[in-house]
């Protein structure tokens, strides 16, 4: 758990945290789905699999990073599908 609470947009973001934050969500081996992600998919009626989130992740751009729910979460936009 963090013991504060952070929320930065891309656009706020320094660029040396934003390269630090894309560097470091290049490395993630293994995606999680949160509720939020997954009423996300709902909402625009798309199908996506564990399996595609990873490559979507990659295509996709940084938009926000957060600390509000106690742990590190990171908002990206997949510019065909919207966000992800």
């Amino acid at each position: 758990m963090y013991p504060f609470k952070i929320k930065i947009h891309v656009d706020t973001m320094a660029l040396s945290m934003k390269r630090a934050l894309d560097k470091e969500i290049k490395k993630v081996k293994r995606w999680g789905r949160s509720g939020h992600f997954l009423d996300a998919l709902q909402k625009r009626k798309l199908n996506i699999s564990p399996e595609q989130v990873p490559d979507l992740i990659k295509e996709g751009q940084l938009i926000e990073f957060h600390t509000n729910e106690g742990s590190r979460r990171v908002l990206i936009r997949h510019m065909e599908l919207g966000y992800v």
